[in-house]
């Protein structure tokens, strides 16, 4: 099958207060789609921002893990557009189990950047299942416990160029 459209991947790197978190947008013909979502309002806004210069609709939201700073900022990044959230049932299964936990550790420290409410997945997958947005497939797989979180995902998009997105199980230096 021909990929009817381009893909460009733009990375979205969070500053300091954000813990340097990586998000990625998967930018096609008709659309845009965000591989994790940031820490802060400040971050999440910025975010929101960079999918808003691309002029195109946010397709979707792929989760990775369920580390605040890959998942927080969901609320601020979708607001009450029906967009799509995707991850696995184990990483909405550990948000919901540390929202409150989290909250009650970082908040004080966030104050008015902390996110107070978070927002969940609406569609859940398996290993090896596929989703696919404007004409681009992706494809998870479950991980399991690995570095510090019980539950990750390796997302790979599978048409355009090879890219795998892996959350936190990668990193360079010391994870903050």
């Amino acid at each position: 099958m021909a990929l009817s459209t381009v893909v460009q991947i733009h990375a979205h790197v969070s500053g300091e207060q954000g813990l340097f978190a990586n998000a990625y947008l998967v930018e096609t013909a008709h659309g845009v789609v965000v591989i994790d979502a940031t820490l802060t309002r400040t971050e999440s806004r910025a975010l929101r921002a960079r999918v808003e210069a691309l002029d195109k609709p946010l397709l979707a939201v792929l989760l990775t893990h369920a580390h605040p700073d890959h998942v927080a900022g969901l609320t601020e990044l979708v607001g009450k557009a029906p967009t799509p959230i995707v991850a696995l049932a184990s990483v909405e299964r550990l948000m919901r189990a540390t929202e409150a936990a989290k909250r009650a550790q970082w908040g004080p420290v966030y104050q008015d950047e902390w996110i107070g409410q978070w927002t969940y997945p609406t569609q859940l997958v398996h290993d090896r299942d596929r989703v696919t947005f404007d004409d681009v497939t992706y494809r998870v797989y479950e991980l399991g416990p690995g570095g510090d979180c019980d539950a990750n995902s390796l997302w790979i998009l599978e048409t355009g160029p090879k890219a795998a997105f892996i959350g936190d199980l990668v990193f360079n230096g010391t994870h903050s």
